[in-house]
């Protein structure tokens, strides 16, 4: 019995350089599959905690009837007032509602380095933007009221060269219907 076991031993010792290369693809293999399996549960685990940490109790987000998300959402002025008016909104000191009417978009912007289009997204935000988000601080610039500016990451002001030639295009066709 001991001469069988060492037989089997010896047989297994001697074919393991053929076994190598298919059990490394095994392992390799193997190790693939756990790498994107913990790559997919991170990113889950990150989304869900990157909404939990931006949700806040006594703040609402409203979009139309039907829509998914604020890009597909669209509210005219009197479904703003509509809402303003509604019971259980917050006031401010002059007795308004707070809430910031916003809108969000996508505009092409072309990017320093190729010049090819880039899709950036645009927010246009309300004059009580400051005391329904506190959170957010501007660390460079001002805002101003009642004036049309671009508030951007630096990096993003890197990466758009004719962001601010588009928004002064913008800004003079928009004046130029005004007039007419």
């Amino acid at each position: 019995m001991f001469k069988q076991l060492t037989a089997v031993i010896l047989m297994s010792l001697q074919t393991l350089p053929q076994r190598m290369g298919a059990s490394s693809v095994i392992v390799i293999g193997i190790a693939g599959v756990v790498a994107v399996l913990v790559s997919v549960l991170a990113m889950g685990a990150g989304f869900r905690h990157t909404l939990a940490d931006t949700g806040r109790p006594d703040r609402v987000i409203i979009l139309r009837g039907g829509s998914d998300t604020e890009l597909n959402s669209n509210l005219t002025r009197t479904d703003v007032a509509t809402i303003s008016n509604a019971p259980g909104m917050v006031k401010d000191a002059g007795g308004k509602a707070l809430l910031s009417s916003e809108l969000v978009t996508v505009v092409n912007v072309p990017k320093i380095d190729t010049g090819t289009d880039a899709n950036v997204t645009l927010r246009g935000v309300g004059l009580k933007l400051a005391e329904v988000r506190p959170e957010l601080k501007i660390a460079e610039g001002h805002r101003r009221r009642g004036c049309r500016e671009a508030i951007s990451r630096p990096r993003r002001r890197q990466r758009a060269a004719s962001a601010q030639r588009r928004l002064d295009r913008h800004r003079s066709v928009h004046q130029q219907r005004r007039r007419t």
